[in-house]
């Protein structure tokens, strides 16, 4: 099927020189209903292209929610929650616009190579609230959308909504708000952020925040994780080829990546999929159960050997 309808991302971003998300929100344009609880706020960049008769069946999948007693949001989604729950919308936005990229990256989770997958979101859903998703090349993005972005986040959006999350506003990012630079190649090719959007979602209550970021593996995560000193609190690899991060030891093939000493401290709480970005996988103790696969590649990509979780020993 071709979406012939999708919009192009908007690009209507203000100068720099604000605080928080205010230097890289677009143009407020139209306004946005849940699909649950319709509820009205205002929307700032292109509206969902997610259709409502896709939010259908609710798939029951296995989580973490048993390896944690763990009912606290971070702080600055517990506001976002609160706003909503007494119907503050305004307030919501506001605080949405002002939250710090650390506040973000602080237990959030990093899935390298994502294209559309959403197995991260459902496995860890009971225990982080905060999605970090990198995916350089965009593979598997509808054919018939004019942005590959695009093309992914309507199939990753589809797929959240028919799990039962429904987006409440989304924003595109600016290379300066996160802190992701360019990198100048001796062959003259230059590595740059492409696009970036942050979407925030509801489910059940929870409030759940998803930045895709349309960039190499391995640079964002140095700009985003090794700058601000800050280890995720689970990192996702489910592709065995998905840009590893890798040690200047490790890989002397001219790609990206870190020091050793950068690769040591890549040491999360929780693991899903490969061991191959892992400082120390003798840290680490496999949990009995495999999670549900949401992504786009089969068996022959060994995607079902990597539905399952690691716990760090503490």
């Amino acid at each position: 099927m071709k979406y012939k309808n999708a919009q192009r991302t908007t690009h209507g971003i203000v100068h720099a020189g604000f605080s928080g998300f205010r230097a890289f929100v677009a143009r407020k344009k139209g306004r946005c209903k849940l699909i649950v609880n319709r509820f009205v706020i205002p929307h700032d960049t292109i509206p969902s292209t997610v259709g409502r008769s896709l939010y259908r069946d609710i798939y029951r999948t296995k989580s973490i929610s048993k390896m944690e007693n763990n009912d606290n949001q971070p702080k600055w989604l517990q506001r976002a929650k609160d706003h909503i729950k007494f119907g503050q919308l305004e307030h919501f936005t506001m605080d949405m616009l002002h939250i710090g990229v650390k506040d973000i990256l602080s237990e959030s989770c990093f899935y390298l190579s994502a294209g559309a997958d959403i197995t991260p979101i459902v496995a860890f859903k009971d225990v982080i609230f905060s999605y970090i998703l990198c995916d350089e090349h965009l593979y598997n993005a509808i054919e018939g959308i004019e942005s590959k972005f695009n093309g992914i986040l309507v199939k990753l959006k589809d797929r959240l909504i028919q799990q039962g999350f429904c987006e409440i506003q989304k924003f595109n990012l600016d290379k300066h708000f996160i802190g992701i630079k360019d990198r100048h190649w001796s062959n003259g090719y230059v590595s740059k952020l492409k696009n970036c959007e942050i979407s925030f979602w509801n489910r059940e209550n929870m409030i759940y925040s998803i930045m895709y970021i349309n960039h190499d593996n391995t640079y964002t995560y140095t700009d985003l994780y090794i700058k601000n000193n800050i280890v995720p609190k689970a990192i996702c690899e489910i592709l065995p080829d998905g840009g590893s991060l890798c040690s200047n030891i490790e890989n002397q093939g001219g790609a990206p990546t870190l020091t050793v000493e950068e690769k040591k401290n890549v040491l999360p709480d929780y693991l899903l999929g490969h061991t191959y970005s892992i400082g120390d996988i003798e840290q680490y103790e496999k949990l009995p159960d495999k999670v549900d696969y949401y992504g786009d590649y089969g068996p022959e990509y060994g995607s079902s050997n990597a539905m399952q979780i690691y716990k760090r020993i503490k």
